[in-house]
């Protein structure tokens, strides 16, 4: 199977694109809202003789060490495609080889929204795994999906009469970090668990701007005739919706409203048509297993999703690639790992 990549331009990488599976974080819209000066937007067709085959985008990112490639999701092939196994493994075989050959120094494929169930890398990746929960809203049915503690929410919520609004102003970006500050000392108050709202990486609050902006993004939220108690900002494509960050207000936490906006959100993308609301992850913290909790208890499916990164590809990184892989045996929250990494990024 001889696969080459070409380099597109994102208009042309558009063309036909609703015939490949590709995600929220792939798209156009959204690389341009987080690049910057050193983080550059790609796009790559896979084609087997004169037909693409699959597709990738990502970011090339250039620091201190050199430029990577970084993808949100892993390649995602053409619809037609049903045995695409053999077709992701050589695909990536191809695009390791493609970024030697342009001295690219590392490749790392996330798998944020990735809907492709594939963990067969090639032996020059080492893959990661993540799980995300997923509401189909079109098949979602409150009486059965909700727990009963939701249930419990949703009722005491009623009683607060709240409105429930959207916005695609910037403004509102205001309201969304001062919320996200409440959560943020709420979870280290509970949980003592250090707690970054932006988790995605290169999301920053001109990134937000620019999604609202350009109409890719929408925010929810519940409000009293004082205050907002509860807020979730959402990318929206076409019937797929990824919530990026989601905060309450301390009235909130005691009214319910996380439970009760989530509720209105489902039965709006409900009518909609959308077949996918996607709740993100969670944290392995104390506060993340709450979370995860949550997000099973209103009804969502947990997603097992993988992706892949490369040790060190060129010369004199090379070298350190024997340290990457004894770092991988030991735990994460290890001290040690910790303050090697923050060497490896610092400048």
């Amino acid at each position: 199977m001889k696969i080459e990549i070409e380099e597109k331009n994102h208009n042309s990488w558009l063309k036909d694109i609703d015939k490949y599976n590709i995600t929220t974080f792939q798209y156009p819209s959204w690389l341009h809202a987080v690049k910057n000066s050193n983080k550059e937007p790609f796009f790559l067709d896979f084609k087997i003789g004169d037909r693409v085959k699959a597709k990738l985008s990502g970011l090339k990112i250039k620091d201190h060490l050199g430029i990577y490639i970084y993808s949100y999701a892993g390649i995602m092939p053409h619809n037609s495609n049903n045995a695409y196994e053999a077709l992701l493994y050589n695909s990536y075989k191809k695009l390791y080889k493609y970024a030697v050959k342009n001295r690219y120094y590392r490749v790392v494929a996330a798998c944020y929204d990735y809907n492709i169930k594939f963990n067969n890398f090639p032996k020059e990746y080492y893959n990661f795994k993540r799980n995300e929960y997923i509401i189909d809203p079109k098949n979602h049915e409150a009486s059965t999906d909700f727990s009963s503690q939701i249930k419990k929410h949703l009722k005491k919520c009623r009683k607060k009469s709240l409105t429930f609004e959207s916005s695609t102003s910037p403004n509102i970006l205001a309201t969304i970090f001062t919320l996200l500050n409440t959560t943020k000392k709420r979870r280290m108050r509970r949980h003592n668990d250090i707690y970054n709202p932006l988790y995605l990486p290169f999301l920053t609050k001109t990134s937000l701007k620019s999604l609202l902006d350009n109409r890719f993004g929408t925010v929810y939220f519940l409000k009293s005739k004082e205050n907002i108690e509860a807020i979730e900002f959402n990318i929206e494509l076409n019937d797929r919706r990824y919530t990026l960050l989601k905060a309450t207000s301390e009235e909130g936490y005691r009214d319910g409203a996380s439970s009760a906006l989530t509720s209105k959100v489902i039965s709006k993308y409900k009518e909609q048509g959308i077949y996918s609301y996607n709740l993100g992850g969670s944290v392995k913290t104390d506060s993340g297993d709450g979370l995860k909790k949550y997000k099973l208890n209103i009804g969502a499916n947990e997603k097992e999703l993988f992706g892949a990164t490369t040790n060190f590809i060129i010369y004199p990184y090379k070298l350190i690639n024997p340290v990457l892989n004894i770092t991988r045996a030991i735990p994460k929250n290890n001290k040690v790992i910790k303050t090697l990494k923050k060497l490896l990024q610092s400048s």
